[in-house]
């Protein structure tokens, strides 16, 4: 697909869909043992990127999944390196990797269960659809498989039911042979994907660096809106009205479908749907906990939230931090304090998760109130960032003699850095 440009208007116009036509030949017979360990028993599908088969390892004496690339596609090696780095009930376990005759392969647990894309149409066929509650949670678990992925650089790139498994309690994101990292994006010549769930920019060929975890986001809208409606935003009757809807199209907006959608859902979607990925969310995490603050409103009980306490005897720099962390996380709790023996008083007196620390200040310092909270019993006990601008090598051994491991900028990369430490809390503590 190649996208033209109306030099007149400066908008986009419409590019042209070329349907890809996989080969089907599959690589391998049924009962061939690849790379000496694994018998291959059944063909569990085929894509545009190679064939997946049952296999028995014989070594573990375990059924395994094995992905063949087709020759001379290199998918298969870049979705080894995305998944290898990742360790998340929501991406799937990577084993071993290599070649056969040619082919690569990659040795992958073997997942049972149905895809989300399956679970939608028996729902749909059965004239039911998902409860808010059952969009919420899977809206939830999917942004939190992409908060884990992103936060290694791995954008999915092809996200949409079909490659969302189901698997008892799990979902799990699958079919990572489109990732690209996400610095990379805008090198990629390639329009990937489903045209259903693509963002706009994919398909004008005008993704900037940086922009992969945003066409995620957008397909996650389009997951979004199907999951409470039943379609796509922009249907599937003619891809060419299905591309000018991406890029051209008004929002629709899902309550018109789905009059019950909570006003702050409704709001999400419409917002992961926008054109410009500069004017979607601030990454999957924030995401994740806009979805848990809107399903604790719509549940008829709430969850204790995440509470935070920054510490810092800076008034400007505490009033820039707070406000900082409440936008990019609708829910979480936070208190702030200029005294370290207030913030201190406080943390004897209520349950805290996370104590952001300046680390140099009067009356009692970080390291001083990191070395007080170290003796709060386990249970208790919360964990302990340092807010840094200037510590020494002698500052920081202190702190990781505490147990103090995670450092934050008080600049730009502060909420970067906030959230990702919130979000390794956060999955540490609740279910997936």
């Amino acid at each position: 697909m190649e996208a033209d440009h109306d030099h007149a208007s400066g908008r986009a116009t419409v590019p042209e869909v070329s349907p890809h036509v996989p080969s089907t030949e599959a690589p391998f017979a049924l009962g061939e043992v690849v790379g000496g360990v694994y018998e291959l028993v059944a063909v569990l599908g085929q894509g545009g990127m190679g064939t997946v088969y049952e296999a028995e390892d014989r070594v573990l004496s375990r059924r395994v999944a094995l992905k063949v690339a087709f020759l001379g596609s290199d998918a298969l090696e870049r979705e080894g390196r995305a998944l290898a780095v990742l360790r998340h009930p929501g991406i799937p376990t990577i084993f071993a990797a290599g070649s056969h005759r040619g082919h690569r392969y990659l040795v992958m647990e073997r997942l049972k269960g149905r895809s989300l894309e399956q679970r939608i149409e028996e729902t749909l066929s059965g004239g039911h659809r998902f409860t808010i509650a059952e969009v919420l949670s899977t809206l939830r678990r999917i942004a939190d498989a992409l908060s884990a992925a992103h936060g290694v650089g791995v954008a999915h790139r092809d996200l949409k039911p079909a490659n969302v498994m189901v698997c008892g309690k799990r979902l799990v994101l699958v079919d990572f042979g489109l990732f690209v990292p996400e610095y990379d994006a805008e090198r990629d010549p390639h329009i990937v994907g489903s045209i259903e769930y693509m963002a706009p920019e994919v398909l004008t060929k005008s993704v900037k660096a940086g922009e992969g975890p945003a066409i995620d986001l957008y397909a996650l809208g389009v997951v979004g809106f199907e999951l409470l409606t039943g379609r796509t935003p922009y249907g599937t009757s003619s891809p060419s009205r299905v591309v000018t809807g991406h890029v051209l199209g008004a929002i629709p907006d899902v309550r018109e479908l789905r009059p019950e959608t909570p006003l702050a859902l409704a709001h999400l979607i419409r917002e992961l749907l926008e054109k410009r990925p500069e004017d979607r969310p601030d990454g999957a995490e924030a995401v994740v906990w806009r979805l848990a603050n809107i399903a604790g409103e719509h549940a008829s009980h709430r969850a204790r939230p995440t509470r935070v306490f920054l510490v810092d005897d800076d008034q400007d720099v505490l009033h820039i931090l707070e406000r900082s962390l409440r936008a990019a996380l609708p829910g979480l709790e936070v208190e702030s304090f200029l005294d370290a023996v207030a913030a201190l008083e406080r943390i004897d007196a209520t349950h805290v998760d996370v104590v952001l620390v300046d680390l140099e200040m009067t009356a009692m310092n970080g390291i001083e109130l990191a070395m007080a909270v170290a003796a709060i019993p386990d249970g208790r006990r919360p964990r302990i960032v340092a807010l840094t601008e200037a510590a020494d090598e002698r500052d920081l051994a202190l702190f990781r003699a505490l147990g103090v491991w995670d450092f934050v900028p008080k600049d730009g990369r502060f909420v970067t850095a906030t959230v990702r430490i919130l979000g390794e809390l956060r999955r540490s503590l609740l279910p997936p």
